[in-house]
């Protein structure tokens, strides 16, 4: 009996665990915000111009850029 006890609060224990990372998953994203973003987005804008052929002004940079306006970003480099 007290077996059945031991395993049904494991069972409980670990499904309360489930529940807080999913929620905690689920809930993230609402609370990062654009000014969270903006470092990363410098870093990789630069990665583009250093990087991707055509460099700045090219073609994949055109693209990235436009992406950053959908999103409503902008960089140091490009404001939307």
């Amino acid at each position: 009996m007290n077996t059945k006890r031991s395993a049904i609060a494991i069972f409980v224990i670990a499904a309360s665990v489930a529940i807080a990372t999913a929620t905690l998953s689920i809930a993230t994203p609402v609370l990062a915000n654009k000014d969270s973003a903006h470092d990363g987005l410098e870093k990789a804008d630069d990665n583009v111009h250093d990087n991707a052929p055509g460099g700045l002004g090219g073609d994949i940079d055109q693209k990235f850029h436009n992406g950053l306006c959908h999103g409503g970003h902008s960089t140091d480099a490009f404001q939307c």
